[in-house]
C-alpha cells in the first residue's frame, strides 16, 4: 500500500473513535507535517531511519530569530500521531509486521530547549499585583462590573483552565465542589463551541 492510502483508512478509523476536536488536530498534523514526507512512499519501504530523518528535519528548522521553529512539545505530538498511524497499519490493516516507530523518542540536543517549554506561573506577589490592578480596570461595555477580575480570581482559586471556566453552569456547582464536564473551544471558523472533556474531573474552591 502507498502511505497516502494508509492515511486515508486511518483517518476514517480515527474520525469514529476520537472526539471531533482531537480528530481535527490529528488531521492537521497528518496533512501538514507527515504526508509531505511519506505520502508517495510504499508503507513497506518506510524504515526507522526515515522517521528519524523526519524528526531531525523539524528539530533543525529555525525561525527568523534563529530559534527552533518547532517546540519539543510539538515534535512529541507529531511522533505520537505517526506512531498511532503505524500501529493501526500493523494491528488493523495487518500490512506491516512491526511498527518502525516503536520506542522511538524525540531527540533533545540540550537542556536549553526543555527549559523553554517549562511551565510559567505568577508568584503570589505577582498574582496579587495583577488582581489589584484588575479591580480598578473598567470594561468599555460593562463599566460597573469587574468581569476580568472575577474571572482571574476564580481561575487562581480553583486551578481551572479558562476553557473549562467559560463552559461552567450554576448546576455544575455542588456544595464545595465544581463538576467539570465541558470546555469551550474555537472551530475552524473561529466560532465558540462547547465540547465534552476526555475525562470528568472536579475541583474544590
Amino acid at each position: 500500500m502507498i502511505f497516502d492510502e494508509v492515511v486515508e483508512e486511518w483517518l476514517k478509523y480515527k474520525s469514529k473513535n476520537v472526539k471531533e476536536s482531537t480528530f481535527e488536530q490529528i488531521e492537521v498534523i497528518t496533512r501538514l507535517h507527515i504526508k509531505p514526507f511519506f505520502g508517495n512512499k510504499r508503507i513497506m519501504k518506510i524504515r526507522r531511519a526515515d522517521i528519524k530523518d523526519w524528526l531531525d528535519h523539524y528539530a533543525e528548522l529555525k525561525n527568523k530569530k534563529g530559534e527552533s521553529a518547532y517546540s519539543f512539545g510539538a515534535r512529541l505530538k507529531y511522533l505520537s500521531v505517526m506512531k498511532s498511524l503505524l500501529h493501526y497499519t500493523v494491528h488493523e490493516l495487518e500490512v506491516l509486521e512491526k511498527n518502525p516507530a516503536d520506542k522511538l523518542k524525540v531527540p533533545v540536543k540540550d537542556n536549553v530547549e526543555l527549559n523553554k517549554d517549562a511551565v510559567k506561573y505568577y508568584s503570589l506577589n505577582e498574582l496579587k499585583q495583577i488582581l489589584d490592578y484588575m479591580k480598578t480596570y473598567k470594561h468599555q461595555r460593562y463599566i460597573e462590573y469587574q468581569l476580568y477580575y472575577m474571572l482571574m480570581y476564580f481561575l487562581s482559586e480553583t486551578g481551572l483552565r479558562i476553557s473549562e471556566a467559560l463552559a461552567l453552569c450554576w448546576s455544575d456547582i455542588e456544595d464545595n465542589k465544581i463538576n467539570i464536564e465541558r470546555q469551550v473551544r474555537r472551530d475552524n471558523n473561529n466560532k465558540s463551541i462547547i465540547t465534552t472533556l476526555k475525562t470528568h474531573r472536579h475541583t474544590v474552591p
